[in-house]
């Protein structure tokens, strides 16, 4: 059986969730059907960093500096970090059994960290 990956749940969420999709595509220049534009998934992270000082609001270069984060935090091949999976939790306002799918996901493909 096919175990779905952090990443895979994240995506599947950020494209079937209506007001996480609305989040995202209203922010982004262009769509096609069923892709994630991982430049507007970033703009949105980078207002969530900018609104709760975390990052400063004049560094206007965040966001593209986010797009390689966003890109690595959805390939199943690597999947989000702790804390990114976190920033996407929060940014997103994803609710919590969704963030504990997400959780268990992510440990579950990550066996080393479960050994801590």
């Amino acid at each position: 059986m096919y175990a779905l990956t952090a990443a895979d749940l994240l995506r599947d969420h950020l494209l079937t969730d209506v007001a996480c999709r609305r989040k995202w595509q209203s922010r982004a220049a262009r769509t096609r059907r069923g892709t994630l534009n991982q430049a507007a998934v970033a703009q949105v992270l980078a207002e969530w960093l900018w609104d709760h000082g975390e990052e400063q609001e004049d560094d206007v270069l965040l966001p593209r500096r986010l797009k390689d984060r966003v890109s690595r935090a959805l390939s199943p091949a690597e999947g989000p970090s702790p804390r990114t999976l976190i920033l996407f939790i929060e940014a997103f306002e994803i609710p919590s059994p969704v963030a504990d799918e997400l959780w268990a996901a992510h440990l579950n493909g990550h066996p080393a960290a479960t050994a801590h």
